[in-house]
């Protein structure tokens, strides 16, 4: 082993309500389980009630639980603890609204009684004091409960007491001024206990209060929606939640577990009642909250689990998480959706659930209870061979480590510990020779191994030595064999009998140790030379060996001279992943560099794989802090974790080929990944970028 392998009727002049009452059989959907991730006390949650969600513009997941808040990254979380000694720390306890203004600022309502700001750049937070503007008894606690964001850069809060009403629960946010302010109603008109605020698609602001369903509109003048309202006056019930769709209709549920449809334009309503699916279920079951998903389907939250709500059919459907039983006998607090169409679950008394209908990207690990799949330990190689199937080396794992054969059509594996075949736990360079069988590079030089009758001989090369490690063989389109190895460079051509050695540590400047792990030909500039001390580049024309991006009085240079990767574009461009030195973006005519860090987004800065998909200008990077895709255009990364179906958080340094079908495979410290790039442009929407908070 290399030592670096190492984001859910009509109003005219009177109202017609049209009641649906569903009397079919309810539908239950299954939850697929193992899309159902739980968080917990032991992973890391601050407390396992969870109160409420946001994901920030960075990627980032919010979590307000009764135990404070926390951020969420993908891998672990973070959590902000209120310290009386540090003026910048947050205040509070029990997370009671959670919300992120156009400016990336995160606000959170905390009790007792406070409003937090946290500033992403200075990377503290901000109390704002407000409860001096409510008129409440001083024995009661007050909290703030909801906020949003109009188009003019107002942020509304929903204030509401425990255990009292408060005459007027609506404040605003002065940018301004910089202060909290009291929102002046009519006389005639109450705000009492202000439990939902939310913006639409138009200027609308949409309230939810003790006192109805209120809206404020463009000129910030508030009005009561007096056609819903007398809906809940007969029928004793009252809103939990709402959000507004993409046609700016807003979807309201209720404690009675109907779902309201309001249409701002005619001030019309449907009712959807699901009677016998509710019963049917659970008698004492009522609805929480909501969430819209990307296609504009309708999810809800509810004192027992979870339901979906299609708008074409009008049917109600209940999920079941299988046999678990995790989700469906607990309550939900909240349901957010990311930029990925990942549903994050909120509960009362269990935790922070993930949902996702199916994982992006595919893996193979080793399953000790399966001889056949891959063997265990870091993947060295991937490789191959002529008949479309792929070859894979790991070590790591002593002589449990070995060679795997993956079938990319059937998903198939055959494996060859080392214990059946070899006395060594390690092999780097393998290629085929002929049909079934392949040189393979071991510490003690390099064999001929056949799999079908797993059977190995020594091989001599004429003019390499015969114990040489060899880290690839390469073949490039001139049909001379390259071999890198941690002894030199050497080549040999069609018509040559014998290997040419180059010597690295002979050019001038290069103090190089001579370790070539991998090359890379290129259209334009000849061949590309990764070593674990400079980039290299062989020329085709004068025969010549040249280092790259070390000296500051012929051009830029790399932060790390340690080279993990290498792609070069159609244009010449030529992108290098480096050992602890990030991804740099290099010009090899004008010897200028530019290097992109984790302050840019790129998770790791180890870069240890590259693959192009060219077509939608994408590089995709194996690190060692997960997988991460590279727009090249807007020079945004988008990253992706074991959530998301990768092997394992390391991979490693050149372990990534791209198949004849279009396949991307990285490997790492726990198998290989694969997937195809276009699907998961296609199908899904990308996770916004990760940036060090």
């Amino acid at each position: 082993m290399r030592k670096k392998a190492r984001k859910f009727l009509q109003h005219i002049s009177t109202v017609l309500v049209l009641i649906f009452l569903l009397t079919a059989t309810p539908v239950v959907a299954q939850i697929k389980s193992g899309n159902l991730t739980q968080f917990t006390e032991q992973d890391g949650l601050p407390g396992s009630q969870v109160n409420n969600l946001i994901q920030d513009k960075f990627g980032y997941i919010w979590i307000g639980t009764i135990n404070g808040l926390a951020r969420f990254d993908g891998y672990e979380f973070k959590r902000f603890y209120s310290n009386p000694n540090d003026t910048v720390s947050i205040r509070g306890l029990i997370i009671s609204s959670v919300f992120e203004d156009s400016e990336g600022r995160v606000w959170a309502g905390s009790s007792p009684e406070n409003l937090n700001v946290y500033n992403p750049v200075t990377k503290s937070f901000r109390n704002y004091p407000f409860k001096h503007l409510i008129d409440h008894p001083n024995n009661f606690e007050i909290g703030i409960y909801s906020m949003c964001e109009d188009k003019k850069d107002r942020i509304y809060l929903g204030v509401s007491g425990q255990w009292i009403n408060i005459k007027s629960g609506l404040l605003y946010y002065d940018k301004k001024d910089d202060k909290i302010k009291r929102f002046i109603t009519p006389d005639s008109l109450n705000t009492q206990n202000v439990y939902k605020v939310i913006s639409g698609k138009t200027e609308n602001i949409w309230l939810l209060t003790h006192s109805g369903f209120l809206k404020i509109d463009a000129d910030r003048k508030l009005s009561k929606v007096k056609s819903v309202d007398k809906e809940f006056v007969k029928a004793n019930d009252y809103f939990t939640d709402m959000k507004s769709d993409k046609n700016g209709h807003i979807w309201l549920t209720t404690y009675q577990s109907r779902l309201f449809e309001y249409n701002p334009e005619n001030e019309s309503y449907q009712i959807y009642s699901p009677d016998k699916l509710s019963k049917a279920t659970n008698n004492d079951l009522h609805y929480t909250t909501i969430a819209i998903d990307k296609n504009d389907e309708i999810w809800i939250g509810t004192t027992s689990g979870l339901q979906y709500f299609d708008r074409k059919s009008g049917r109600f459907e209940v999920f079941d998480d299988d046999s678990n039983k995790q989700l469906a006998q607990t309550s939900v607090n909240e349901l957010k959706f990311d930029s990925f169409g990942s549903l994050w679950i909120g509960t009362t008394s269990k935790g922070l659930f993930k949902y996702e209908e199916r994982a992006l990207l595919k893996s193979y690990s080793n399953n000790k209870e399966n001889k056949n799949s891959i063997t265990p330990g870091w993947v060295n190689t991937i490789y191959e061979s002529t008949d479309g199937k792929i070859w894979i080396t790991t070590s790591g794992q002593g002589m449990a480590s070995g060679i795997s054969l993956l079938n990319p059509l059937t998903g198939s594996i055959q494996s060859w510990p080392y214990n059946e075949f070899l006395r060594e736990d390690y092999i780097s360079g393998l290629m085929e020779i002929s049909p079934d069988e392949f040189y393979i590079s071991t510490y003690t030089g390099l064999h001929q191994f056949s799999p079908k009758s797993n059977t190995l001989k020594k091989v001599l090369l004429a003019g390499v030595p015969d114990s040489l490690f060899i880290y690839q063989f390469y073949r490039d389109t001139r049909e001379n064999l390259w071999l890198c190895t941690i002894g030199g460079l050497f080549r040999k051509s069609k018509n040559d009998k014998t290997f040419r050695r180059y010597d690295l540590s002979k050019i001038s400047g290069s103090n190089s140790s001579n370790e070539i792990t991998h090359s890379f030909e290129s259209k334009k500039h000849g061949l590309w030379l990764l070593t674990n001390f400079g980039l290299f580049l062989y020329n085709y024309v004068t025969d010549k060996i040249e280092r790259h991006g070390f000296d500051q009085n012929t051009g830029d240079i790399f932060i790390s001279q340690d080279i993990n990767s290498l792609y070069e574009d159609d244009k010449g461009t030529v992108w290098v992943g480096t050992w602890q030195g990030g991804l740099s973006k290099y010009n090899a005519e004008s010897k200028t560099i530019k290097t992109y860090t984790r302050n840019d987004g790129l998770p790791s800065m180890s870069v240890q794989g590259i693959l192009a998909d060219e077509k939608n200008n994408y590089l995709w990077l194996s690190t060692f802090e997960g997988l991460s895709r590279f727009n090249t255009k807007t020079e945004q990364f988008n990253n992706f974790s074991i959530a998301d179906g990768i092997q394992g958080q390391l991979f490693a340094d050149g372990a990534y080929l791209k198949t004849s079908l279009g396949q991307f495979i990285f490997g790492g410290s726990n198998g290989i990944t694969i997937f195809n790039s276009n699907d998961v442009n296609t199908n899904s929407t990308p996770p916004l970028v990760f940036l060090p908070i």
